[in-house]
């Protein structure tokens, strides 16, 4: 079962989703190993690390992966790691990115399945005395190295985005015949969604490649532009666990998993229970700490406010077992967990909430006596703060509140039977 059901029913309008087809399965192709992931300034991942999240990329079902990075000059560290990844045997494929011939032939000694070669597309750019057709040659150059080695070859456009279509076109035209597949690269982050696909719809009249999107965070349409790429008919998207990398990073995998899910209707073939141990992972092995807000993995993603409406609201849903029709999916089914925020304006439903989801509840004053002990204990700290569960419930214990049992097949407890009067 997907997410789709509890997306919008507004995101299936003919209108809002065109010609998309929905038994398409989107590939993603996580760069978490690769520079992209490790160009984020200040990271660095120990070659222990870096084999446990090939691991844990491969055990959650991420078919593609991107290993070797600091093109062009990997370090003999970086090759040995890269050789170790690509000797695990895992299931998912395994290549790099590449801007030398020299690469090249390293990713195939390695023994990876495939290579990315790295252009800049943007002919603005090029240095004095460098044509647009030095360009198109070199480029077609490298592609053939990389087929002359067997390797799936791919043609990554760096700064697609602001390049012009003219010169964008002829030079996809160019590498064609050497390249298995087309990256259009928003290197900068400057497009959005409704441009990036127009671009995208372009490429697929200039070429009978697949497309693959490579998406930048830098105005946070990350996730956005990879979403209308797959409308506009990309079939790749790149992505690197948490959104690391170079500036304000890229496509958050886990994000972008449970949205072809949720707005598209698309599976990637990832488990998404698992998305939130892998984040957690690579928080630690990184020491990149991530918003508690954070989509998807952020410890308080499914969080509700102590505001007492809120809470009643909520606490009303939750007597009623429909719980996960207040969120935007079920918490469980991305490896979350949804809580009734335990802080400064914590109230009677606050409290009954936690206590009965724990099997234990109070009668009304003293369901009242510890909403009052927990909102003194909260007003003594400072900044952001919320009581998680485990020391609430220690909290009420070493309080010597009286507790008794919970039984769910009681009469509904609430407004409608007099608690809070």
């Amino acid at each position: 079962m997907t997410l789709k059901p509890h997306g919008s029913p507004y995101n299936w309008a003919p209108e809002a989703i065109r010609r998309l087809d929905s038994s398409r399965r989107i590939v993603i192709q996580d760069l978490t190993l690769e520079g992209d992931g490790e160009e984020m300034a200040g990271l660095y991942l120990s070659g222990a690390d870096k084999v446990a999240i090939a691991q844990q990329l491969d055990a959650i079902g991420v078919p593609r992966i991107a290993v070797l990075g600091n093109s062009p000059r990997p370090t003999p560290d970086e090759v040995r790691e890269a050789e170790t990844i690509a000797g695990l045997g895992l299931a998912c494929r395994i290549g790099s990115f590449a801007k030398t011939a020299h690469e090249i032939r390293l990713a195939a000694d390695i023994g990876l399945w495939g290579v990315t070669v790295l252009v800049g597309a943007n002919d603005a750019l090029l240095p004095d005395g460098r044509s647009g057709d030095d360009l198109v040659a070199h480029s077609r150059g490298l592609m053939e190295a990389g087929k002359e080695r067997g390797l799936h070859t791919t043609f990554m456009a760096m700064d697609a985005t602001r390049t012009r279509p003219e010169f964008l076109r002829r030079l996809l035209a160019g590498v064609e015949a050497a390249s298995d597949e087309i990256v259009i690269a928003d290197s900068l982050g400057v497009a959005s969604p409704w441009g990036f696909r127009h671009l995208v719809e372009l490429a697929r009249t200039w070429t009978t490649r697949p497309i693959q999107v490579h998406c930048h965070n830098h105005s946070s349409m990350a996730v956005a532009n990879a979403m209308a790429a797959i409308v506009g008919g990309a079939s790749v998207v790149h992505t690197t666990v948490n959104g690391l990398g170079e500036l304000a990073g890229q496509v958050p995998l886990e994000e972008f998993a449970v949205a072809a899910e949720l707005h598209l209707g698309l599976t990637t073939g990832i488990d998404l229970e698992r998305l939130k141990g892998l984040s957690d992972y690579v928080v630690k092995a990184t020491g990149v700490p991530i918003s508690v807000q954070k989509p998807v993995v952020g410890d308080h993603a499914f969080s509700f406010p102590e505001t007492e409406e809120i809470q009643e609201a909520i606490y009303g849903l939750y007597r009623q077992g429909k719980l996960d029709e207040c969120l935007p999916s079920p918490a469980d089914r991305v490896g979350a967990t949804m809580h009734m925020a335990i802080g400064r304006k914590c109230n009677e439903y606050t409290v009954r909430f936690n206590l009965e989801t724990r099997g234990r509840t109070a009668d009304d004053a003293t369901i009242r006596t510890i909403a009052e002990a927990v909102r003194a204990k909260a007003s003594a700290a400072t900044g952001h703060y919320i009581m998680d569960e485990a020391e609430f419930m220690d909290f009420v214990e070493r309080q010597g509140f009286r507790l008794i049992p919970f039984d769910p097949s009681a009469e509904a407890r609430g407004p409608a039977a007099g608690h809070g009067q």
